[in-house]
């Protein structure tokens, strides 16, 4: 399987779930060509490409992932956007004391094993007028579905088996505490509507039939439904924007 065809197309999907979203946060932001911004798990570079358009800026990329950081140079650099990207860890970036202005990262903490450590690390590079923009955590324990393909228990049984934490988006909030105050929060919801989206739900069901297939996932019975505009789908996600707080001497 071609990796660019895979990972860049899966993440470039993710976000077009959220983009009225992200443009209702760009337009409160300001975000100028001298600000400087990181994506930590950058991946292929969907979001960095999004923002190196958008705003022009001094653009920084960070993912554990080798190869996926490759893909991300190819398609910066095949939209003619400059950008620095390093390879490395979220809880141990390498970068100096107050170094970005804004940090972004879109379903990032969904992955992340240590969050206390990390949001200690993003309070640290982050610059004390920085903020924190948390994109599209997911709760896949608030998952509601109608009617039942056992997706909820699939999806957050194959998450755990890889070392993820379902109910991400419902936890991050108590581990920021003294660190962070929040500026805008938001919840939103993946828009699955098969009277109005039935292509695309058909394409997400057939990419969940292919990610749970040592699940009990009754891939057919979701395809059915939705064909027959009888589906309904509800995902909680959570977005945040933060203000980063000093911590006191």
């Amino acid at each position: 399987m071609n990796i660019k065809t895979d990972w860049h197309n899966r993440f470039s999907t993710q976000l077009k779930w959220t983009i009225p979203l992200r443009d209702v946060i760009y337009s409160d932001l300001r975000i100028t060509s001298s600000s400087t911004i990181l994506e930590p798990g950058c991946g292929t570079g969907a979001l960095l490409v999004e923002l190196g358009k958008r705003f022009h800026c001094d653009l920084h990329g960070l993912d554990i992932d080798a190869s996926r950081l490759s893909l991300a140079k190819r398609n910066l650099t095949e939209n003619h956007i400059p950008a620095i990207l390093k390879k490395g860890n979220v809880v141990n970036t390498g970068y100096k004391d107050e170094s970005f202005d804004f940090i972004f990262t879109h379903y990032l903490f969904l992955w992340v094993d240590d969050l206390q450590s990390t949001f200690n690390e993003l309070h640290r590079i982050l610059k004390p007028e920085g903020k924190l923009i948390i994109l599209a955590e997911p709760d896949y324990g608030g998952l509601i579905e109608k009617p039942d393909s056992n997706l909820k228990n699939a999806l957050r049984s194959n998450l755990r088996k890889q070392g993820s934490n379902p109910d991400v988006g419902r936890e991050i909030p108590q581990f920021w505490k003294n660190q962070f105050e929040i500026d805008t929060q938001y919840t939103s919801s993946i828009p699955w509507l098969p009277i109005n989206r039935k292509s695309q739900l058909l394409q997400e069901a057939k990419f969940l039939e292919t990610i749970l297939q040592d699940e009990n996932f009754e891939a057919n019975a979701m395809k059915s439904a939705i064909k027959m505009e009888n589906y309904f789908l509800y995902i909680p996600v959570f977005t945040y924007v933060l203000n980063k707080v000093q911590k006191p001497e």
